[in-house]
């Protein structure tokens, strides 16, 4: 099954806590992006990060002021407000979440929590408990919460409005464009699936060519052999 980020958090949203004073999602709240971060009646803060791939995990971990502050190393983290760069305390708990199986439990720090999300019964299964990483509460004076929450609003209107006022005729090539990308992204997979050299040790997203007579420096299927470039002039 194909998972997205969105379809996650919307799982997220309805199930993982029960009844929360605010759930957020994709807003700067620290100095990174938060997928999810909801704050409890009790002013707690519980942060995920949704990854949908291995590869995204690890790439979160470059990050590195991030890390350094989740892990305790720094009492307190940045953020940048309205120009100035303020102290602020990170969230009291911090989860990632994934489809079943993409995370190994092993490589999840000792300040992080983990837990799989399965759509297909809309359930979250807790593969490892997240600690208490302070006891401090969310302020949401200090995070600027009120100025966040209308600037996020203003850009959420101002592109549903856009759409209300978009040329009809722009509107439809847009769909076609989309709808033609995604019979060529569909097809590209079928390629892969009937390959005899297309291998997946990654990930499922993440196709490599195993075939040694390939020379390309990064060995990624990327349709480079003989037979992928015939393939790739039929879908022009």
């Amino acid at each position: 099954m194909n998972y997205s980020e969105q379809q996650i958090l919307r799982i997220l949203n309805r199930n993982f806590l029960s009844n929360p004073k605010y759930i957020i999602n994709n807003l700067h709240i620290y100095d990174w992006e938060s997928d999810y971060l909801a704050i409890t009646k009790n002013l707690y803060a519980y942060e995920i990060e949704v990854k949908i791939t291995y590869q995204d995990f690890k790439n979160d971990f470059k990050k590195e002021d991030k890390h350094v502050c989740l892990a305790g190393k720094k009492k307190v983290c940045s953020d940048i407000i309205q120009g100035y760069r303020l102290k602020v305390i990170p969230p009291n708990y911090f989860w990632y979440a994934s489809p079943p199986n993409i995370i190994p439990v092993k490589d999840v720090p000792s300040y992080a929590g983990l837990m799989y999300v399965d759509m297909e019964s809309n359930r979250i299964n807790v593969i490892k408990q997240a600690p208490l990483l302070h006891k401090t509460k969310f302020d949401a004076g200090q995070h600027f919460l009120t100025d966040k929450f209308y600037y996020n609003m203003m850009t959420w209107k101002n592109r549903a409005m856009s759409k209300v006022y978009a040329d009809p005729e722009k509107a439809r090539k847009e769909g076609v464009r989309e709808g033609a990308s995604a019979v060529r992204l569909s097809a590209i997979d079928a390629f892969r699936k009937v390959c005899p050299w297309v291998d997946y040790p990654y990930d499922p997203s993440f196709p490599m060519c195993k075939n040694p007579d390939m020379n390309h420096p990064l060995k990624d299927c990327a349709l480079q052999c003989e037979k992928g470039r015939e393939f790739r002039k039929l879908l022009k």
